[in-house]
């Protein structure tokens, strides 16, 4: 079973992956910094972790975050590396007990926040409450699984 997780986990990181650097393709058409080779190693790094996600769920809810923060330090659209942050809680929900699971949640927001915040956005109302409902919505199922 451990094996076929690890399996999973990893089909699951390399999709996650792939699928964030084509949306790094729309980020220049979108008015965002494009991938440049910085970014795509951000990226890389930003899913890698969720190899380990259901035998380490809160150290690569960490991992991801952080890195996920430096690429959105750097200036780069915040969405792209989006899907790694969101299955992160989602296994931290799954796995771990509330005390642990809500801060990592609230976060989570707060990253969203602070991505709103460096990508000088004009649109508040949509990016608090994504970083209210996102989180919320991914800790409840993850609770619920």
């Amino acid at each position: 079973m451990r094996m076929r997780s690890l399996a999973v986990d990893t089909l699951i990181a390399t999709a996650l992956t792939g699928v964030a650097l084509l949306l790094g393709q729309e980020a220049a058409r979108q008015g965002q910094n494009p991938l440049d080779a910085t970014a795509f190693v951000l990226v890389v790094l930003v899913h890698l972790p969720l190899v380990y996600r259901a035998r380490a769920p809160v150290l690569t809810w960490c991992l991801v975050h952080t890195v996920w923060l430096v690429y959105i330090a750097l200036g780069y659209w915040p969405v792209v590396c989006s899907f790694g942050p969101l299955l992160a809680i989602y296994t931290v929900a799954s796995l771990r007990p509330v005390p642990i699971s809500v801060p990592c949640a609230a976060l989570m927001g707060g990253a969203w926040i602070y991505a709103g915040a460096v990508n000088h956005t004009d649109s508040w109302p949509s990016v608090l409450g994504q970083a209210v409902v996102y989180p919320a919505v991914l800790w409840r199922f993850g609770v619920v699984a």
